[in-house]
């Protein structure tokens, strides 16, 4: 199946003949060899035939083709000369849209080129078609004003028909007699017609009803097997209308599935072209994004909603750092340090402890036992002591004081070996349980008020 529009113009380089037919080798013609293999169908000036052998680089890429008899007479291919060029086309991919007809590539007859004439930028061309013979019936039925017909394959649009003369006429626009063979042709060159499928089938059905009435003269209407075969004929109409209905119906459901099926894999890819550079610093980021949608290569245009969508969840993304582990733990450094920083900045002299040598700071007994580690009475346990001992006094005396002052900034560790921090401080913490059976080995403690100033 074909759609009538022409992809490419092909040279014919090699034409061998033989009892049998003809080959044909068609030259420059890479762009329409990208996905061949061998037996694939392209319409060449509107003739389906089969790849035999090609060639996608050398000499432009180049293809044969093989053409028996038949072909060589319902076609002009025969005439065709080294040089020419050629109308082709690939056969119809679901990925496409149906822009031109129902093309099946099989030539119905030839016509020849009677009149062209200049219309504005427009071109006019008369066409007229040969005689009807037994074998080869007129298609005039088959062509109506405003139908389609398809000439060397491309899919033209009737202008008018005149059923005495046996033509008519279609009209190509600049970009048409561009891209097609037919504008360059010459006044009485041979031109392939394929009529438009769409009409052969109600055509035949008319000619078998036509047949049918000539048998029925002379038959009685009311005859039961008459009307039997009636009925049977238009169940069978109606049935050839249904099929051909669902046909189309799935024809446009594959394409829509496939429209929607491209537009998702095109989502896809932008979306991994966007998160491929989230790796990269958000300055760096930001920069290769503006890049990129200034050449091209992420357009802003026939974005849809979720597109939209999609880009602003990603751009959230880098800016929260949600999209590089170590961005985020770097970021969480730097602001800690920053915080840090505002408040020693916002920090006074009178928060921090005025007495004392060297500005240390005086706990409170609530601050001690947090900074001790446990949440023992000290005062409690320092007043059973002292109860139950008299000899827990206070050893201060002030030559001591002259000769080892003791103030808050300072702390008295026992004297002995210790290995780490752990076990000083592991010798500094006491038992309540064990107060009874330590207390005559505890260091003595001394109690002084701070030095006034």
């Amino acid at each position: 199946m074909f759609t009538g529009l022409i992809e490419h113009l092909g040279t014919v380089s090699s034409i061998e003949h033989d009892a049998g037919g003809c080959t044909l080798t068609i030259s420059e013609s890479s762009p329409i060899l990208d996905d061949c293999h061998i037996g694939d169908s392209i319409a060449v000036n509107g003739a389906c035939l089969t790849v035999i052998e090609f060639d996608a680089v050398q000499n432009g890429g180049w293809f044969k083709v093989w053409l028996a008899n038949e072909t060589l007479e319902r076609t002009d291919l025969g005439e065709r000369k080294t040089g020419d060029q050629v109308n082709l086309e690939r056969a119809m991919g679901a990925h496409v849209r149906f822009g031109g007809h129902f093309v099946q590539a099989h030539v119905d007859t030839t016509a020849t080129l009677v009149e062209k004439k200049p219309d504005g930028d427009s071109l006019r061309l008369l066409f007229k078609l040969p005689e009807p013979t037994p074998s080869r019936p007129s298609l005039l039925p088959y062509l109506i004003p405003k139908g389609y017909v398809a000439i060397d394959g491309a899919s033209l649009t009737i202008t008018g028909v005149n059923d005495a003369e046996r033509t008519f006429g279609v009209m190509l626009i600049t970009h048409t007699q561009e891209k097609i063979t037919l504008g360059k042709k010459a006044t009485n060159a041979k031109v392939n017609i394929e009529v438009d499928m769409v009409g052969k089938e109600p055509s035949q059905d008319s000619a078998a009803d036509n047949e049918s009435d000539d048998d029925d003269d002379g038959h009685d209407s009311d005859d039961p097997e008459r009307k039997l075969k009636n009925e049977a004929k238009s169940i069978r109409k109606i049935a050839d209308l249904e099929i051909t209905n669902r046909s189309l119906l799935a024809i446009n459901s594959m394409l829509e599935a496939t429209k929607h099926k491209q537009a998702k894999e095109i989502r896809d890819l932008r979306r991994r072209l966007r998160e491929s550079i989230l790796v990269l610093p958000p300055s760096v980021y930001y920069a290769a994004k503006s890049s990129m949608a200034e050449d091209g290569t992420l357009p802003d245009d026939d974005k849809t909603e979720e597109d939209d969508e999609d880009e602003e969840e990603v751009d959230q993304a880098v800016l929260e750092g949600k999209t590089d582990e170590s961005y985020r733990r770097v970021k969480g450094i730097l602001e800690g340090l920053l915080e840090s920083g505002r408040r020693a900045l916002e920090s006074k002299p009178e928060d921090f402890a005025g007495s004392g040598k060297g500005g240390a700071k005086v706990l409170s007994e609530e601050e001690a036992r947090t900074w001790r580690g446990d949440d023992i009475d000290s005062r409690s346990i320092l007043e059973r002591l002292h109860a139950d001992d008299a000899s827990f006094t206070s050893h201060f005396t002030p030559s001591d004081a002259s000769s080892r002052p003791l103030t808050p900034s300072r702390v008295a560790i026992p004297d002995g070996d210790f290995g780490s921090e752990d076990e000083v401080e592991a010798s500094l913490i006491i038992d309540p349980e064990d107060v009874e059976g330590r207390r005559s080995t505890l260091p003595p403690i001394t109690v002084t008020p701070s030095p006034s100033s």
